[in-house]
């Protein structure tokens, strides 16, 4: 049976014991894309999005304690976040500066 749960602030944890690090990511990937379509409305006439940094540790190949799993998970999770940031930034950056940049 598959778990979700809260684990600290802003972080959740799903507990998938028979998934692989394939069926993870594509988990991970289909609930990105689930919070990432939907627009929030914070005020009258004003809506925002919310991104989604994944990560994700599978035992026995990144960890065979629950420390060990969480931390992979974590550090994984800072690897997308620092991923995204920067592709975002790109995206958004000016064509001069991406320019000078390669």
């Amino acid at each position: 049976m598959d778990i979700l749960t809260r684990y600290a602030g802003d972080e959740f944890v799903a507990i998938m014991p028979m998934a692989s690090n394939t069926m993870a990511a594509a988990v991970g990937e289909r609930m990105r894309n689930l919070v990432e379509e939907q627009l929030f409305s914070v005020k009258s006439g004003t809506m925002i999005g919310l991104g989604l940094s994944v990560g994700f540790a599978c035992f026995p190949d990144d960890g065979e304690t629950t420390e060990e799993l969480l931390t992979a998970a974590a550090r994984n999770m800072q690897k997308d976040k620092h991923a995204r940031k920067t592709v975002l930034t790109l995206a958004s950056a000016p064509m001069e500066q991406i320019d000078m940049m390669t």
